[in-house]
Formats: C-alpha cells, sequence, structure tokens
C-alpha cells in the first residue's frame, strides 16, 4: 500500500497552478507510470467494469485532480477499460451518459455537506473553495474518452473477472487440494536433487 501526499496548489492569472517545489511524497511528484499501476491494481482487485474521474482539467484545474485524471484513463486503457469523465456544468462538451438523480438529491446534498473542508451547502446550493454558489444538480453528465476496448480483450476481460468469492465451496476445496498436493510434490523435488547433510542426517532441499 502506497499514500500519496497532497501536491498542493496555488492561484495564479489563469486559475490554479502546481507549486513549484513540490514534496518527493506527493502525487505529482511519483511518476505517472506508478500512479497508473497503483489505479490498475485497485482496478484489478475489485474487478471494476467502468471508471469515473475528472475531466483533463482536474475540475478546476487542481494538480493532483489533473494527475487523477491521467493516472485513471492510461490505468484504464491499459485494461480495456470505459473511462469516462466528468462533465462540469458550463462545460460544452457532449455527454454520453446523462443520469437523473433527483430520486437521491437528498442523499446526494448530504454527501457533499459531510465533505466541509471543501465545500459549503446552503440549501439546495453548493459552493467550493475554487468558486462561487451553484445549484445541486438532479443531473450528471459524464462524457467517454480514450481508445475503446476490442471485442477480444473484452472478451479476456470477462473471462478474467471470475474472482476467488465467486467460486462455490467445491471448487475451492478442489483448488486447495490441488495446491497442497503440488507444493508437497515441488518440495519433495526440491529436497531429492538439492539436499545436503544435516547434523542429525536429515537431508533438507535448496
Amino acid at each position: 500500500p502506497r499514500r500519496y501526499l497532497d501536491s498542493g496548489m496555488r492561484w495564479g492569472a489563469d486559475g490554479a497552478e502546481a507549486l513549484e517545489q513540490l514534496d518527493p511524497g506527493s502525487l505529482c511528484a511519483a511518476p505517472l507510470g506508478e500512479v497508473a499501476a497503483d489505479v490498475a491494481t485497485v482496478l484489478e482487485t475489485s474487478v471494476a467494469t467502468t471508471v469515473i474521474s475528472y475531466d483533463a482539467h482536474g475540475g478546476y484545474g487542481h494538480p493532483d485532480h489533473i494527475r487523477a485524471h491521467d493516472a485513471a484513463r492510461r490505468a484504464a486503457e491499459v485494461l480495456g477499460i470505459p473511462f469516462f469523465a466528468i462533465v462540469a456544468p458550463g462545460d460544452d462538451a457532449v455527454a454520453d451518459i446523462v443520469v437523473d438523480v433527483s430520486s437521491v438529491i437528498e442523499r446526494k446534498t448530504d454527501a457533499l455537506r459531510a465533505h466541509r473542508t471543501q465545500v459549503t451547502v446552503d440549501g439546495d446550493r453548493f459552493a467550493l473553495s475554487s468558486g462561487p454558489f451553484r445549484e445541486i444538480a438532479a443531473e450528471e453528465h459524464f462524457r467517454r474518452e480514450g481508445r475503446r476496448p476490442t471485442a477480444a480483450r473484452r472478451a479476456a476481460r470477462q473471462e478474467e473477472s471470475t474472482a476467488w468469492h465467486e467460486l462455490g465451496r467445491t471448487s475451492r476445496v478442489v483448488a486447495c487440494v490441488l495446491a497442497v498436493l503440488m507444493g508437497a510434490a515441488l518440495g519433495g523435488i526440491g529436497t531429492v536433487n538439492h539436499q545436503w547433510g544435516y547434523s542429525a542426517g536429515f537431508p533438507l532441499g535448496v
């Protein structure tokens, strides 16, 4: 497990900017490939079928948000998983998917209110530390980005998605028995082929 530190930011003439000096442990200081590999590990472990992240601008330009977009998109492309970017209000980009969340708008509002270090909620409006108040939208928009996986990759992904917890009890028992037998056989072969004398004469395999 790896924990990245906040890279920090400052406000410049054109909006959010990265700091001149980065902490070596911050997200933006780490090579993009390493961050993408960490994201890919989470995607594989959770058997994810879709990735949703910030747009290329990181929402409002925070360097860590941009890094998160780049790493998540690369991980999704490598694994052949669809990647969707959030279309922010006022963005002219055409959305591929529009989700009506009006039935759970109260839960969405409570979630925003719980993130009180970054968000201020006033009735049916909210404001980030970076801007003015906006209405809490009852629709959420997403745009598909990146290469679309081939049919072969989709089939391979579906075949790989059978996780241990999805196996039945019999399959688990058979797998464990085979693993024990294989381990014992390899251990025996190793002991016979690579042994040396112990003080009591008992052979130990390399």
